[in-house]
């Protein structure tokens, strides 16, 4: 955080890993029982690497990332099998994680900003809401998703778009992500950063 401009109004939090915990293992796992090969080299590889980007800035649909992955298969998984595994990467809210978002919701306007695509911004909404009831968008005051705002962190045109869209200052405004890239693009952007390192989670913020 920056010490030239302690006071903090308002919160950006990423969702992955700083709200909602990852476990890429799983979904790697998931896939190799359909049969891909080496799945996360596969998904590593540029081509299918940007296709996953393009999926997140709402430029392909879930049936090409679908298409894409059963090309990589001699087993041809249909598209269901094929979207749970992809989404086997996300893991449970931690309770307490939540309750500090209800914790400080009075003393900030609070904000969500998270890189996702259509099939994983529907399963983490069922699995919030499985867990709490009701919508984990009501503990902010506006969610911003990159597969609804065609752009994605770390450009900073995504960011000055959410700074303007949500009417803060940019000096009085924390921005907290678990990838220093994300975290490098908000600064350039004007936003106070915090980088959550692993092992750290919101709760170490003094928030």
């Amino acid at each position: 955080m920056n010490k030239k401009h302690p006071t903090i109004k308002n919160i950006i939090f990423d969702l992955g890993e700083v709200l909602l915990p990852l476990d890429f293992k799983r979904m790697h796992d998931a896939l190799t029982a359909l049969g891909v090969e080496d799945a996360k080299n596969k998904l590593g590889e540029e081509k299918i690497s940007r296709l996953f980007r393009q999926f997140e800035i709402g430029q392909v649909a879930a049936a090409d990332i679908a298409a894409h992955v059963r090309a990589l298969s001699p087993r041809a998984p249909d598209d269901g099998a094929i979207f749970t595994a992809i989404n086997a990467m996300l893991l449970d809210f931690p309770a307490e994680r939540i309750a500090h978002l209800h914790s400080i919701k009075g003393k900030y306007r609070l904000f969500l900003f998270s890189n996702t695509n259509a099939l994983h911004h529907d399963h983490f909404h069922r699995i919030y809401e499985r867990q709490f009831g009701g919508s984990l968008n009501n503990h902010f005051e506006k969610a911003y998703y990159s597969h609804h705002l065609g752009q994605r962190k770390p450009d900073v045109s995504a960011f000055m778009h959410v700074i303007k869209d949500a009417g803060v200052i940019p000096a009085e405004t924390l921005f907290i992500d678990d990838v220093l890239e994300n975290t490098q693009g908000a600064a350039k952007a004007g936003l106070q950063t915090v980088y959550l390192t692993s092992g750290k989670t919101i709760l170490d913020l003094g928030l």
